[in-house]
This record gives C-alpha cells, sequence and structure tokens, in this order.
C-alpha cells in the first residue's frame, strides 16, 4: 500500500462537489452508500473528492481494507516516515505514523497493527509497551501543530473536519530497549525518531 509525494494538495479546500468522473463517483458511491457507518463517529466528516489516480487509490484501500498507508521519502536530512490514512475513520482509531525506518518494514508493522486493530485492539496507551512481531514499541500522541510539516494528505483526507483527528506517533527501541526519551538512548538514532509530541523548533 503505497503513495507518494502529496506535498502540493490543497488541504483548505472544502469542496464536496463530485466530479464528473464515473470512476471517482464509483468509488465515492461504494463509501458512502455500501459502507454508510463507517465514518458516523466524525461529526461534520465528509469524503475529500478525489482529484487524481493517486487519490482514487487512497479511497479505494480505505474501502477495500480499512486504510491507506503513505510513505514519504526525505530528500533532506529529515529521516523517511510512513503513516496510515483511515484508521479513524473506519475503526475509530487514531492514525498512526512512525518514523526512521525502512518502507518494507514500517509497512508491515503498519500493517500487523491494522490487522490488529480490525480486531477491536486500541493502541492509545501512552504509558505501555507493545508488542509487534516479537519486539516492543510505545506511542505518543502527535502535537497537532506538527500536523502540517509531516501529514499533508491525512489533512487532505480530514479536511472535514476541525479540530483534527489524534494521531499516535509510534516509537521503536534501539538495542539497549531504550526509547528516545529514556537517558542513554543511541545518539546515531537521535535523528532517526523525532519527537512529535513536543513542539518542533523553527
Amino acid at each position: 500500500i503505497y503513495s507518494g509525494d502529496y506535498s502540493g494538495i490543497d488541504i483548505n479546500s472544502t469542496s464536496t462537489e463530485f466530479s464528473t468522473n464515473p470512476n471517482i463517483a464509483e468509488i465515492i458511491g461504494i463509501l458512502e452508500e455500501s459502507k454508510p457507518s463507517l465514518g458516523s463517529h466524525l461529526k461534520g466528516f465528509k469524503l475529500p473528492v478525489p482529484e487524481n489516480a493517486h487519490d482514487m487509490r487512497l479511497l479505494s484501500d480505505v474501502n477495500d481494507i480499512g486504510f491507506h498507508i503513505v510513505w514519504d521519502k526525505s530528500c533532506n536530512t529529515e529521516p523517511d516516515y510512513c503513516f496510515t490514512i483511515g484508521l479513524e475513520y473506519s475503526y475509530d482509531h487514531p492514525e498512526i505514523m512512525l518514523t526512521g525506518l525502512p518502507f518494507s518494514t514500517a509497512k508491515r508493522l503498519l500493517n500487523d497493527l491494522g490487522s490488529e486493530i480490525r480486531k477491536g485492539q486500541k493502541f492509545i496507551d501512552e504509558n505501555q509497551c507493545i508488542n509487534i512481531s516479537s519486539k516492543k514499541f510505545m506511542v505518543k500522541k502527535m502535537r497537532p501543530s506538527n500536523y502540517r510539516h509531516y501529514l499533508g494528505y491525512f489533512l487532505w483526507f480530514y479536511r472535514s473536519l476541525k479540530p483534527r483527528p489524534v494521531v499516535m506517533q509510534l516509537f521503536w527501541p534501539d538495542e539497549s530497549d531504550k526509547f528516545p526519551w529514556d537517558d542513554g538512548y543511541s545518539e546515531k538514532l537521535l535523528k532517526s525518531q523525532p519527537l512529535l509530541f513536543e513542539k518542533l523548533s523553527s
């Protein structure tokens, strides 16, 4: 489940008019009519109108799988990262993002989490470790002021909502099972996992 760079999307648009493209109308119809309960807990939510093939793929994945994974390969000193779109809409669960891992590993982790979330599992406890594939992880609630820098496509999907839904950042430990906020965390990994529950320095 892959998505490319969506930094150019107009996340502030509130248009809800349907496209005359029959494929787009069909996808919107499937989401809104065949699964009317999806998103019903999100007061005021309206599905965004897809404007290109990427948007259609996202909506199709949300309909068929329950969520879509966006991968952003950084072109500068920041780490690569990925995040889900659709967990909140489909399962009333915060979206999840993580940074600093290869795409294949990150995708597998998010898909494993998605499978558990479909079964009713919640990953929202910020003080408890969670086990995925025999490894421990932790989640922290992402600071909304950091959404725009990292989650452009998430903002596009949920643009009809204010405030935007919660996003949990998934953290992985270093070789000593320490997390970025722990004393003694590996210095070489510090830039791999920015603490997005804190305010980013300007």
